[in-house]
């Protein structure tokens, strides 16, 4: 990995259970996906298989909280900026590791 690469604070388990502890489905986030967060010091970017039957709600629940989320295959989906969704779920763009932490919670 190249030295220009920006680094955070790495995440702590109490940071994370700070976050963890606002989120509606806490037990299904710390049981599936936090212990991939601790120690994280580097921009990254997560993947998460959603249920197709919930694809346009997910859609409508991030983009009311004001995340900007399009639907893989249109021309918005290649702005690295993005959340892309689609039949198998949805990509988030690399983010600070805090940020990531926080929109997957």
């Amino acid at each position: 990995m190249s030295d220009n690469v920006k680094t955070y604070e790495p995440l702590t388990e109490v940071y994370i259970s700070d976050i963890t502890d606002k989120t509606k489905y806490k037990d299904e986030f710390i049981k599936y996906i936090s212990s991939h967060f601790v120690g994280l010091d580097r921009p990254a970017s997560v993947s998460m298989g959603i249920s197709s039957a919930n694809m346009q709600e997910v859609c409508e629940i991030l983009k009311s909280k004001g995340i900007d989320v399009v639907y893989a295959g249109t021309k918005e989906a290649v702005d690295i900026n993005k959340f892309v969704i689609d039949e198998t779920g949805i990509k988030t763009p690399f983010m600070s590791p805090q940020d990531l932490l926080y929109v997957t919670a």
